[in-house]
């Protein structure tokens, strides 16, 4: 699921964990202090901070280098089928994961 898959199959194995489209929209735009610390080594200092990290990272995935990686990815999030995901679903319980 994003190891040998693409954006579409990394996306099915999250949305059959049972996440629905908006949680992992509203995860992607506002994802948790540990992984914005690496990101913003600043956080570690100064926590309060997170807010103002967050915009920042949303002004350059707007406007910076990532604008169309961004706009595919939401593109799949919201053109992930149902079948796709039902797939995915039933390798992972054959699997046991």
């Amino acid at each position: 699921g994003g190891i040998y898959g693409g954006r579409e199959n990394r996306i099915a194995v999250v949305k059959s964990k049972g996440t629905n489209t908006l949680s992992y929209v509203l995860g992607r735009l506002f994802p948790p202090y540990r992984s914005m610390k690496i990101s913003y080594p600043i956080l570690i200092r100064v926590p309060v901070l997170l807010p103002f990290c967050w915009m920042a990272r949303w002004f350059s995935m707007l406007f910076g280098r990532k604008t169309r990686r961004v706009m595919a990815e939401m593109s799949t999030v919201t053109g992930t089928t149902d079948e796709k995901i039902d797939e995915i679903t039933q390798i992972r319980s054959r699997l046991g994961l």
